[in-house]
């Protein structure tokens, strides 16, 4: 097994989110701009740092990777309330466990974390970041610029 600097180069691929991107309905939808392409039979590690915003206080969201096949575990965490963190899992692909319940201030930048990590299947392709809102009719937006995407093959 290689280290990090080992093999020449950082393992690590980063992209930037270049505009903000909108979802206000419950069915998950692509961050246009934030995807990379997996080969078959490889295990990934896949970070996401951003901020986002709720247009409601009472309405929150999730965040999960469509896979072309394999398998996909994860979780995304932020502030819901005051100091309180809400966490959504994902435990199969294109598909969440749940919301988050609220967020802290609407209309107000607010910081998430994501972890993934992807074991691809017979089929490589592209991953694609995805996101929903928890109530249809209140948009959730990904902010651009402080959203980044790392991935490394392992």
């Amino acid at each position: 097994l290689a280290r990090q600097g080992e093999s020449g180069g950082d393992p690590w691929t980063w992209q930037k989110l270049q505009a903000d991107v909108v979802n206000s309905t419950t069915i998950l939808a692509p961050v246009s701009g934030l995807s990379f392409i997996v080969q078959p039979e490889t295990s990934y590690i896949v970070d996401i740092i951003g901020a986002f915003q709720s247009a409601a206080v009472t309405t929150g969201w999730a965040m999960a990777l469509d896979i072309p096949s394999g398998t996909v575990l994860g979780h995304m965490t932020t502030v819901t309330t005051g100091t309180t963190a809400g966490v959504v899992e994902q435990i199969a692909d294109n598909s969440t466990t749940n919301v988050t319940p609220a967020t802290r201030t609407a209309n107000q930048d607010t910081p998430f974390v994501a972890r993934f990590h992807l074991l691809s299947g017979a089929i490589g392709g592209p991953v694609q970041v995805q996101f929903r809102s928890e109530n249809a009719g209140i948009a959730i937006t990904i902010r651009a610029a402080l959203t980044l995407m790392g991935h490394r093959a392992i």
